[in-house]
């Protein structure tokens, strides 16, 4: 009896560990990718982020972040159905990791475009993101790196391929007043960082690389 009992607290210990060490890989789909430039640094720079943004999902700082939160159900917009909630009508930061995680390796169709559009967009669900280089690099001059910056966007957008959905609206004349995006002073709007799974992704990402880059730890060697 004592050893069966063991043999399932280990089995137990193991799921946990397990749970605890998610890990992905995401990499540029280099075969279809677009671009509206031919300078090598640039492209560089996307791979770049590529790594970077794997090096984020993978630490255990953005999966103790994330899994210590719940979440609106409506954040998951493709088969609302097959996502679980908890008692409280509310997805787990374990089901929101679960989800994103569920690929372990997979490579993303990508286009840069140079301006005149918004940092990102991905349609829930798709497997091509796009992403504009200047609208990009002028949100976010503190980075002084167009990686570090494309990075946060594209694990903001990797949430929308996985499933997830926005639940604010950042202008146009279909913008829901109540909806719109109020960020100020460089800081998350509250009513949606802990209800809207891709903009608390994307502000999760944004501080853990802040940190990283004032720490001097570098996310291409490995954590």
């Amino acid at each position: 009896m004592k050893l069966l009992s063991f043999f399932f607290l280990l089995l137990a210990f193991q799921s946990i560990h397990a749970q605890d060490n998610r890990t992905i890989s995401i990499t540029l789909d280099k075969a279809t990718a677009k671009y509206f430039t031919t300078d090598p640094i640039i492209r560089a720079q996307v791979d770049s982020a590529f790594q970077i943004a794997t090096a984020v999902f993978n630490s255990a700082e953005f999966q103790k972040e994330i899994g210590n939160m719940t979440f609106h159900c409506k954040s998951y917009c493709t088969g609302r159905a097959k996502i679980d909630t908890n008692s409280a009508g509310r997805i787990s930061g374990k089901t929101v990791l679960d989800t994103l995680f569920k690929e372990r390796s997979l490579k993303i169709g990508f286009e840069l475009k140079q301006k005149d559009g918004p940092l990102g967009l991905t349609t829930p669900g798709a497997f091509t993101t796009t992403a504009w280089y200047e609208p990009i690099q002028e949100s976010m001059p503190e980075f002084h790196s167009f990686a570090y910056a494309l990075a946060v966007s594209l694990c903001h957008e990797y949430t929308l391929r996985a499933g997830f959905c926005r639940l604010y609206c950042v202008g146009g004349w279909l913008c829901n007043p109540k909806k719109r995006l109020n960020e100020k002073n460089n800081k998350p709007d509250e009513r949606f960082i802990g209800e809207d799974v891709t903009y608390k992704v994307k502000w999760a990402v944004y501080y853990l690389l802040m940190d990283w880059k004032k720490n001097g730890i570098d996310p291409f060697k490995g954590r």
